[in-house]
């Protein structure tokens, strides 16, 4: 079953000595490969983000968080698995 998408080019190439592939006239620097166990690779074009991109707190509710988490820590002391659950069930962590 071919793809929807129109082929751009289409040219063989050869993996080197350290079995790597050369992309002629790539356009981005980093890619996203998936390898099918029929031999299949697909590269996927990635763009890579600043991490303060990603984050959904300012610098200040980060600050807020630490300061909390700092002053609860004076008052208990947690275990491992207390600590792991707190992270959990805030940051997805």
């Amino acid at each position: 079953m071919e793809s929807a998408r129109e082929v751009v080019r289409n040219y063989d190439v050869h993996i080197d000595s350290k079995k790597r592939v050369t992309l002629r006239g790539a356009t981005y620097h980093y890619y996203n490969v998936k390898e099918y166990e029929n031999g299949c690779i697909i590269l996927e074009p990635r763009e890579l983000v600043a991490p303060t991109a990603v984050g959904r707190m300012t610098e200040e509710e980060i600050c807020n968080e630490v300061l909390k988490g700092l002053k609860s820590a004076e008052q208990k002391t947690y275990s491992a698995d207390e600590v792991d659950k707190i992270l959990n069930s805030r940051y997805g962590i």
